[in-house]
C-alpha cells in the first residue's frame, strides 16, 4: 500500500462513499445513520477535529456517503509527561543506572542522563517529557472505517465473488477524499479513488468528483440526488403536483425514497 502519511495538507472536507448493489430499502436509513455515527465517534476518539454540526450522511439505493466538514489533516501534537521508576530503584549503590532506568529511557527514546527527576510526597521518581507528533488522518481513517463497518446493523450480510469479507450488498467502488486528495487505502478489496458513479441508466460514469465539497453537485449533474431529504421532498412535490388532494403515506414515502436515485412521478 502506498505511504499515506506524506504531505498531510490543511483542513478540508472529508468524503467517504461506498458504492454498492441495490441496498435493502427498509434497512437503508438505519445502516446509513449507524455508519455516520460510528465514523464520527471514531474521528472524535482519535482527536481529529471537524465541524460536527455541518457534517452529514447521504444515501441512495446504490451508495452510502459521509461528509465531514473541515476535517483536520492529523491529530494535534501532544506533550506528555511519562513517569518512570523510583529513583531508589533506578540506580544501584554506586550510582549506575539499573535495568529499570535503562528500560524506561529506551521506552521514551532518551538516554538516562536526559531524564528528569520529580519529587512527590511518595518519593522521588524519574520522569521524561515526551513530544508525541499527531498521526495523519490517512493513517487513522481506515481502522476507523473498518471498526464502524463491523458494527453496522446489517440484517443479512453476504459474501461475493471469492472474497472473505461480507457486507449487506456487494461493494463496487470506494471514495475516500480529503479535499482534492485521495487518502490511499483499501476496503472490500477496492482501492480508494476520487470517482463516483451516476444514475445507472441516464449517466453511469464514472464521474470525477474533483473536490469533496463538490460531491452533491457532481452527482446531481449525473442524475442522482444523494441527499435523502431532498429526494423525499421532490417525491412529495411531484405527487402533489399530479394530484393536489393526494394523501402521502409517510411509510410508503420512506420506502419509495430508498428505491430511487432520481425520482420522476408518472
Amino acid at each position: 500500500m502506498t505511504d499515506r502519511t506524506r504531505s498531510v495538507g490543511d483542513h478540508a472536507d472529508l468524503l467517504i462513499e461506498l458504492g454498492c448493489e441495490e441496498l435493502p430499502p427498509k434497512a437503508l436509513d438505519s445502516i446509513r445513520d449507524a455508519f455516520f455515527n460510528g465514523v464520527r465517534d471514531g474521528l472524535e476518539k482519535a482527536g481529529i477535529a471537524f465541524q460536527a454540526d455541518a457534517s452529514r450522511a447521504y444515501s441512495t439505493p446504490r451508495r452510502l456517503a459521509l461528509h465531514f466538514v473541515q476535517t483536520a489533516p492529523q491529530q494535534p501534537d501532544q506533550d506528555q509527561q511519562r513517569r518512570g521508576p523510583a529513583v531508589g530503584a533506578a540506580f544501584d549503590d554506586e550510582g549506575r543506572p539499573t535495568q529499570a532506568a535503562l528500560g524506561f529511557a529506551r521506552s521514551v527514546g532518551k538516554d538516562v542522563s536526559e531524564l528528569d527527576r520529580l519529587k512527590t510526597d511518595k518519593g522521588e521518581w524519574l520522569f521524561a517529557r515526551v513530544h508525541q507528533p499527531g498521526q495523519a488522518l490517512g493513517d487513522l481513517i481506515y481502522p476507523i472505517l473498518e471498526q464502524s463497518l463491523r458494527q453496522l446493523p446489517v440484517p443479512k450480510p453476504m459474501r461475493w465473488a471469492s472474497h472473505e469479507f461480507s457486507f449487506v450488498r456487494p461493494v463496487h467502488w470506494l471514495v475516500v477524499l480529503h479535499g482534492d486528495r485521495v487518502l490511499e487505502g483499501q476496503l472490500f478489496g477496492l482501492d480508494a479513488g476520487d470517482s463516483t458513479r451516476g444514475h445507472r441508466i441516464h449517466s453511469p460514469g464514472p464521474h470525477a468528483i474533483g473536490r469533496s465539497e463538490s460531491y452533491l453537485e457532481v452527482l446531481e449533474a449525473a442524475s442522482v440526488l444523494a441527499d435523502p431529504e431532498r429526494r423525499r421532498q421532490r417525491i412529495r412535490e411531484q405527487v402533489l403536483a399530479a394530484e393536489p388532494d393526494a394523501l402521502v403515506d409517510p411509510d410508503l414515502l420512506d420506502e419509495v425514497n430508498n428505491l430511487v436515485e432520481w425520482p420522476v412521478a408518472v
